[in-house]
This record gives C-alpha cells, sequence and structure tokens, in this order.
C-alpha cells in the first residue's frame, strides 16, 4: 500500500489480515490413489493451477527434463486445463519427457490430487494468495516453489518445504533429489507445513482476527 507513496496512511494502522481456509476437508475425507507408480523408487511430483501464462507450467517440463538428464526416476502430474495445455504437452515431446509429465486434466478433488504425490511443485510467477500453497501443506506434502510476491508467507524455508529462485531448474532438481532420498525430512516439512497452516490461515482464527480489527481496531 505505501510502496510509491509513504506518506498515503499511517503503517502502524495497516493489518495483514490473510483469506480464511476451510480446513476440515483435508481432516475428514478419505482419499484414493489416482497413480500407481512404476518403480518403487520413483518420486512423484505434483503441481496444480490453471494452464496459463502466470502460473509457468513449461518450468515443470524443463524441470522434468533436468531430472531425467540426472537419472532420477520420476512423474510430474499436471493438474488443470487452460489455453496451454496443447503448447506444453507439445514442449513435452520435443523434450522427449512426454512419459515423465502428465496432464490430469481439471481436477475435482484437490486433496485426491495432492495426496498422490510425494512433492509439491509451484511454479507460478506471482500469486495473490496461493490456496493450492495452504492446501498442500494441509496434505502433509513438502512444497517447492519461487521467492516471489506473497509465497514466502505461506511457504516456510527449509520448515515447510523450500523457496527458491524464480525459474531456476537446478536449484529445483536439486531440492527434489534431497527430498526423494530423506522419507523423514519429506514427512517433518509437511508435519511442520500442516500445523503452520492449521496455526495461521483457518477459518476460526482468521475470522476472530477480522473480528478484532473491525471490533476493537487491532
Amino acid at each position: 500500500m505505501l510502496e510509491n507513496n509513504k506518506e498515503l496512511f499511517p503503517k502502524d494502522d495497516i493489518k495483514v489480515i490473510y483469506n480464511a481456509i476451510d480446513c476440515s476437508p483435508f481432516v475428514n475425507t478419505n482419499n484414493k490413489p489416482i497413480y500407481k507408480k512404476t518403480y518403487t523408487d520413483e518420486i512423484l511430483l505434483t503441481s496444480l493451477g490453471r494452464l496459463e501464462y502466470e502460473k509457468n507450467h513449461q518450468f515443470l517440463i524443463y524441470l522434468s527434463k533436468e531430472l531425467k538428464d540426472r537419472n532420477v526416476k520420476h512423474k510430474i502430474l499436471i493438474g488443470g486445463e487452460g489455453s496451454l495445455k496443447e503448447n506444453l504437452i507439445n514442449l513435452s515431446k520435443e523434450l522427449k519427457v512426454d512419459k515423465e509429465v502428465l496432464f490430469s486434466g481439471f481436477i475435482n478433488d484437490t486433496k485426491e490430487f495432492l495426496m498422490n504425490g510425494d512433492i509439491f511443485i509451484h511454479p507460478s510467477l506471482w500469486e495473490g494468495f496461493g490456496y493450492v500453497l495452504a492446501e498442500a501443506s494441509l496434505c502433509h506434502k513438502p512444497v517447492i516453489a519461487f521467492n516471489t510476491t506473497s509465497i514466502p508467507e505461506i511457504v516456510i524455508n527449509n520448515k515447510s518445504g523450500y523457496v527458491v529462485e524464480l525459474n531456476n531448474t537446478k536449484e529445483v532438481a536439486n531440492k527434489i533429489e534431497l527430498l526423494a532420498s530423506n522419507d523423514k525430512l519429506r514427512d517433518d516439512l509437511g508435519k511442520f507445513g500442516n500445523q503452520y497452516i492449521n496455526s495461521n490461515f483457518s477459518n476460526t482464527i482468521i475470522y476472530n482476527q477480522m473480528e478484532d480489527y473491525l471490533v476493537y481496531g487491532k
């Protein structure tokens, strides 16, 4: 609010109240497998979002190429529809990773999709509030995303996942290799993420913050 005009409004009177998340569907619903791994040591990466420019899904295809060059057995499941789907499919064929990158189409059940993965990858160039980041953490999944806009406020670096340099394919591949070889680390990051989202963005907490601000001004 104050980036271009520091005198616009008293800084101390500004309070950020985040979007509320209904955490209950991620606790009270079951899920079923939607993909069966080809190899026991295959790492399954998921990503979910509209197939549009700002979601930056082409990064995932270049990431798959990097992982394949490193002989990392993997699949990337991309959920969502959009105007760039055909271009993305063609790029995966051009880079010879069309067997590693799978397009799952529109996803009706977010939890079911996210629970199947080992790691959630979020390649967006920017976000207002990234609901899917919070949803992945609610599913106890470590998250890898870029250090841009609001993302570091939802993904806590080295605690619920990793916040990395924008479009740094090698750095993301390094993190995936680290997580692929360490089940406990994946579990620890996922557990912290779940607790962090429940403690900071649940409906009850956010609604109480709104009430406190509107009624008491704090």
